[in-house]
């Protein structure tokens, strides 16, 4: 067996805004990604055991925009009932990295040639909310997710290297595990508040799509200041 491992670490910063009118609630953002990607593989020749690492750098931009309808109203009386709301997303992402060169001994050294990535999704569904009051007081709240996922652009992911010690060598192509054209996404998640500033929510994201399925979940935690 030849071992390969990698490591990608993200960092994000971004902003978002909500308007909320009588009939609709539009959120508009932007999210700026730094990547780190390091990895290593193993070679052997012969008997001897080359070792070969590189560190890439990558950068992300992702706009976006959201409405959601409500489509049940809410009684005075019973905050917690279930409310209903449709909703409806753009977002356009722009994934690029940098180039890079493996290092080590071996001649099967490679150069990675700069990438970028354009996509345009968009997405349509129904969100339900319910509020539940426990025994102690505090409140959960429940929420799910049913949509549609159509995505636009270069959906495989293509770099282009050659041989280190040979930049005239003709390139060829590596391709990564695409994105699917049209998916059904499905999130269910629950939130509660730790103290007055603080908010916790845990939530399964699903991904269904033919020939691929897709399962994750995700713990946040938000603090106002």
């Amino acid at each position: 067996p030849h071992p390969a491992t990698a490591q990608v670490r993200t960092v994000h910063a971004g902003a978002t805004t909500t308007v909320r009118w009588p009939l609709l609630d539009l959120t508009v953002g932007a999210i700026h990604t730094w990547y780190f990607l390091n990895s290593q593989r193993e070679l052997w020749l012969g008997n001897d055991r080359q070792r070969l690492n590189v560190s890439q750098r990558g950068t992300g931009l992702q706009w976006f925009a959201q409405a959601h309808v409500p489509l049940t109203k809410t009684p005075a009386a019973n905050p917690s009932a279930t409310q209903v709301s449709a909703f409806l997303g753009l977002a356009g992402v722009r994934t690029t990295l940098n180039a890079a060169t493996e290092r080590g001994e071996a001649p099967e050294a490679l150069h990675y040639a700069r990438s970028q990535a354009r996509n345009v999704v968009a997405s349509v569904g129904l969100q339900l909310d319910h509020a539940y009051t426990l025994s102690t007081g505090h409140t959960l709240n429940g929420r799910a997710r049913l949509g549609w996922q159509h995505t636009r652009g270069a959906r495989t992911p293509v770099v282009q290297a050659h041989f280190a010690l040979d930049p005239t060598a003709q390139r060829f192509e590596s391709t990564g595990q695409g994105l699917t054209g049209n998916a059904l996404n499905l999130t269910l998640g629950v939130a509660g508040r730790v103290n007055a500033r603080t908010e916790v929510h845990l939530d399964y994201l699903g991904q269904f799509a033919r020939g691929q399925r897709d399962h994750g979940a995700r713990i946040s935690v938000r603090r106002a200041f």
